[in-house]
């Protein structure tokens, strides 16, 4: 393995020059594509730690709050709206995209292999 002198991670360089290896006979421009894609891929997975558990259902419950307020604030919108005659396309769109998202939070994925 390589001695590092700046301070990087071992593995970083050795994905930078595994990439690099692959590209020796392009230009410069795709070598440096290449290097900070690989940077950017190996330092990836130590980049941000995972939040604890109870930092982690916080943070759902923040979530899922968030889109319940929207919900309730575009229904009194679409409600005002039709009641006073105005065009409620937009509020149907985000009130459509809100409700959507939310159900996909509590819907399960299909089985892989399920038909």
């Amino acid at each position: 393995m390589a001695t590092m002198t700046n301070g990087e991670d071992p593995n970083v360089q050795e994905s930078v020059e595994q990439a690099l290896a692959g590209v020796r006979d392009q230009p410069t421009e795709v070598k440096a594509a290449v290097a900070a894609g690989a940077a950017a891929g190996a330092a990836a997975g130590a980049a941000i730690p995972p939040p604890a558990p109870e930092t982690a259902s916080q943070l759902w419950l923040a979530l899922v709050i968030t889109l319940c307020v929207i919900l309730a604030v575009d229904l009194a919108g679409i409600i005002f709206a039709l009641a006073t005659k105005k065009n409620t396309d937009v509020l149907f769109g985000i009130f459509t995209t809100v409700l959507s998202g939310l159900l996909g939070l509590f819907i399960r994925p299909p089985a892989p292999g399920a038909q």
